[in-house]
């Protein structure tokens, strides 16, 4: 369209050599705005418990979160959360006992792989997993890889072999409190969301680490 306009205030025809500096004038203007896109992500600093938290869809954003912020503020010294423990190790354990600490509560989804390369992997969903053919994939060697637990009756989440935390929720009993604090204004209803929700963390984080046999900071 842009060749036929300007042939049209020329009355002539353009050569080739003009048309193809016409369409690379195009593609040069386009090309930015067809690769532009916009997301959120959003996370949070908790300077008391020296976290940086954050809600990404997957382990590649939240690292394009940090790359960002490093290079905004010159440094991130931020490292992935590491335990004393395996959490693959403590998980099977619980499933193959049976058992898990008081405060954890096993839920009806888990993820099991075989150790060896390109091993299988099983998904089990709404799936009582203490049933004994759970226990025959990890008497084979099978281990726990993403497991769903609740804590204290207060949220509930999936958690996996690198400690990420996917679909967590808030229980009846937080959800109570939430809806004990009225407002019809959608900033102050993100203000008491958010004071909620990192002061149900703050208190979490440190039980899960405790969970995986602490810290491992080496």
């Amino acid at each position: 369209e842009k060749i036929l306009d300007k042939e049209e205030q020329q009355a002539r025809k353009l050569s080739k050599k003009e048309r193809t500096e016409i369409k690379d004038e195009l593609i040069f203007d386009l090309l930015p705005k067809a690769f532009t896109f916009s997301r959120k992500i959003y996370a949070y600093i908790d300077p008391k418990g020296g976290w940086l938290i954050v809600d990404a869809a997957s382990a590649k954003s939240a690292e394009d979160l940090l790359s960002l912020l490093r290079k905004s503020l010159g440094s991130l010294p931020a490292v992935p959360l590491n335990t004393l423990e395996k959490p693959t190790t403590t998980m099977t354990q619980w499933l193959l006992n049976n058992k898990a600490p008081d405060d954890i509560t096993i839920e009806d989804e888990c993820e099991l792989r075989s150790p060896e390369e390109a091993g299988g992997i099983i998904r089990c969903k709404r799936h009582d997993l203490a049933l004994p053919e759970i226990k025959n994939h990890l008497d084979t060697g099978k281990e726990v890889i993403k497991l769903a637990i609740s804590w204290a009756d207060r949220i509930s989440f999936i958690i996996d072999e690198n400690l990420s935390i996917k679909r967590l929720r808030f229980l009846d009993l937080i959800q109570d409190q939430v809806a004990d604090i009225e407002t019809n204004d959608e900033a102050a209803q993100f203000d008491v969301d958010f004071s909620i929700m990192s002061a149900e963390l703050a208190n979490f984080l440190p039980r899960l680490i405790e969970l995986f046999g602490g810290e491992n900071k080496a």
